[in-house]
């Protein structure tokens, strides 16, 4: 009995070595037989996994890239005809629609279109606010707003100006009316510390801002930041209209948004220097 027992033990020895064998042979440590053999699945996958990445990169890439191209000049020509199309044909003012919208036709004006014939009604009093300063504007077409720029301000703007005007090159001139002996350019407000403070002392006018946002609506825009030097010798102007009646609020109210001129003297003008001249009505 003692000896069944243990032959037993070992054969129960020899069965779990054989069991252990073939796990041993699949992790590459040698053996032979059925148990080596590549697993047909995992081939099948490498193959498919290989031959899949090169259609994609060769035969498949290229079609993408084309259905890829199409669908963006799709949704650009949706684009185009759902909202570009429709601000483009509102920019085009054709003379029909100058017929159509037309407010204020043009009409020559005499004396009896003034409302003032001295500068004292259009000079705002400390007193005054800006809402009166807006009925004076609307009234009248302009208003003088005194003490705008300290005297410091002017100065030092003014001197930078005259500075800058001495280098000027060709293409930043600006042409006005009775060119000779006037020289005209643009300013950005970055340019010179003279400039960034002028434009803030305005824009902190309060009666000023407060008259300009009653006028044109909330945070107006600056459109544009132009000197004037008028030099000794230059012709006057004629009476005009900053803003071509044609193509303004001055005869299309409803087409267009309101546009302003705010111009200040730099220094004190007196009247045989050719101070700008306002017809009010």
């Amino acid at each position: 009995m003692a000896a069944k027992i243990k032959k037993k033990t070992t054969t129960t020895k020899r069965v779990v070595t054989r069991v252990v064998r073939p796990a041993a042979a699949t992790n590459g440590s040698g053996g032979g037989g059925a148990e080596n053999q590549p697993d047909p699945f995992q081939i099948v996958a490498e193959w498919f996994q290989k031959h899949l990445a090169f259609r994609i990169g060769v035969a498949e890439l290229p079609i993408v890239t084309l259905l890829a191209v199409v669908l963006f000049c799709r949704l650009a020509l949706y684009t185009h005809e759902t909202y570009l199309h429709k601000y483009i044909a509102a920019m085009e003012f054709t003379p029909e629609r100058m017929e159509r919208e037309e407010t204020y036709p043009r009409v020559e004006c005499d004396i009896d279109d003034l409302t003032a014939l001295d500068p004292r009604p259009l000079i705002l009093q400390p007193n005054q606010t800006a809402l009166d300063a807006t009925e004076n504007v609307l009234l009248h077409g302009a208003s003088l707003f005194p003490q705008t720029l300290s005297t410091k301000t002017s100065s030092n703007l003014r001197s930078y100006i005259l500075k800058r005007s001495r280098s000027l090159s060709p293409s930043e001139k600006v042409d006005v009316i009775m060119n000779d002996y006037r020289t005209s350019f643009t300013l950005s407000a970055t340019e010179d510390p003279s400039v960034a403070t002028a434009l803030m002392e305005i824009a902190n006018n309060q009666r000023l801002s407060q008259t300009l946002e009653n006028l044109m609506g909330p945070d107006p825009t600056l459109m544009e930041f132009q000197v004037i030097i008028a030099r000794q010798g230059a012709n006057p102007q004629y009476f005009h209209a900053d803003s071509p009646p044609r193509s303004s609020a001055i005869s299309f109210a409803y087409t267009f948004g309101p546009l302003y001129t705010f111009l200040t003297p730099l220094q004190h003008t007196t009247p045989d220097m050719g101070p700008t001249a306002v017809c009010p009505g």
